[in-house]
């Protein structure tokens, strides 16, 4: 997958993500403040209510999977390039190298002659 295609994806995640938090999604989110017990978030909430709370929580969960993955492939494909990347810095190093030794050398044969 190439990282534009990469790209492509995330901002779709990122675009549906967006989508859902403007919808009207607006579930009463509680903290638990120093009691082990689990809160039911559900508590009071008619079915449907239920439904589409639970529809939400799995689509969130499913945006930050794609996120994850597309951050993943991104990541992957970025340090291919940059492994490519160091490789030709290498060899044109070497080149260099190598072209500085003859101009060097060319150098003192002209200085002598």
């Amino acid at each position: 997958m190439r990282f534009c295609d990469c790209f492509t994806t995330f901002n779709t995640v990122n675009q549906r993500s967006k989508y859902a938090r403007t919808a009207g999604y607006n579930y009463n989110k509680t903290r638990v403040v120093g009691s082990g017990n689990p809160i039911n978030y559900s508590a009071g909430m008619a079915e449907d209510q239920k439904e589409r709370y639970i529809q939400y929580l799995a689509g969130q969960n499913q945006d930050l999977r794609l996120t994850g993955d597309a951050m993943k492939l991104v990541l992957e494909d970025f340090m291919a390039e940059m492994k490519e990347l160091k490789d030709q810095m290498a060899s044109m190093q070497s080149k260099h190298a190598y072209l500085e030794n003859q101009l060097s050398e060319e150098h003192k044969l002209r200085k002598s002659a």
